[in-house]
C-alpha cells in the first residue's frame, strides 16, 4: 500500500511539473503571450498611456524628412508629457524640432545621433527635466532653447554635439562642462539675471550673451 501510495505521489509531482512548465491557462493559451500588448500608433508615433492619462511618445517612424517637425501637444485626445527614452533616436528625418506644449520629461537618449539642427523648448513650459545623454550623438545640431521651467539637465545631455553655436538658457538651471563634453566652444545666451549660466560661460571661456525681455 506505501508503495501505490508513492508511485501517485510520483505521477502527481510529474504531471504538476509539467503543467507549470507548459505556460498554458485555463483556456489552454500561452500566459506568456497574453501578457503582451499591442503597441499604440499614431500617424508616424508609437504610444503608451500613462498612469495619469496622459502620453508618452515612445518612438517616431516618420518616412520622410520634416524640415519642421512639430511633435503633437497631444496623442488620442490626451495630452503629452514624456518624450521617451530612445524615441527620436538614430533618427535622419528631423531638422527643426518643437517640442509639444505640456511636456513634462525629455528622458534618456531621447534624440541620441539623430539629424536635429533645431531643439526649441521655449513652448514646453512645463518641463522639468532633460534626460542623460538625450541630445548626445547629434552631429547636425545647432541651435537649443531651453525654458525657465528646467530644474535638471542630465550627464552629458550634449555630448559630442560638435556644430552647437548657440545655446539659450531661459531658466537659472546649473551648468556644468560635463553636459557639453566633445563640443565645441559657443555663445551662450541668457537673462541678466541667469547667474548660473553667467557662471558657467566665465570659468569655462565661453561667450556669454544678456536676452532682452521685449
Amino acid at each position: 500500500m506505501k508503495k501505490l501510495l508513492a508511485v501517485i505521489l510520483a505521477l502527481l509531482t510529474v504531471i504538476c511539473l509539467f503543467s507549470a512548465c507548459s505556460g498554458k491557462d485555463d483556456k489552454g493559451g500561452d500566459t506568456k503571450e497574453a501578457e503582451v500588448t499591442e503597441a499604440l500608433t499614431e500617424g508616424d508615433y508609437t504610444y503608451e498611456i500613462l498612469g495619469d492619462d496622459t502620453v508618452k511618445i515612445t518612438g517616431f517612424t516618420g518616412g520622410q524628412i520634416a524640415d519642421r517637425l512639430e511633435i503633437p501637444d497631444t496623442i488620442a485626445e490626451k495630452n503629452v508629457t514624456v518624450i521617451g527614452e530612445k524615441a527620436f533616436a538614430q533618427s535622419d528625418k528631423l531638422v527643426y524640432v518643437v517640442m509639444p506644449k505640456h511636456i513634462v520629461k525629455i528622458e534618456n537618449e531621447a534624440f541620441k545621433g539623430s539629424s536635429i539642427k533645431n531643439a526649441m523648448m521655449t513652448s514646453s513650459r512645463e518641463l522639468v527635466s532633460i534626460g542623460d545623454e538625450a541630445f548626445a550623438d547629434c552631429a547636425k545640431l545647432v541651435q537649443v532653447d531651453i525654458p525657465n521651467s528646467v530644474e535638471s539637465i542630465g550627464k552629458g545631455a550634449f555630448k559630442n554635439a560638435a556644430a552647437l553655436m548657440v545655446f539659450t538658457m531661459r531658466g537659472d538651471t546649473a551648468l556644468t562642462p560635463e553636459l557639453f563634453e566633445g563640443a565645441r566652444k559657443f555663445v551662450i545666451w541668457g537673462y541678466e539675471e541667469a547667474a548660473n549660466a553667467a557662471k558657467f560661460a566665465k570659468d569655462n571661456g565661453y561667450e556669454f550673451k544678456t536676452l532682452s525681455r521685449g
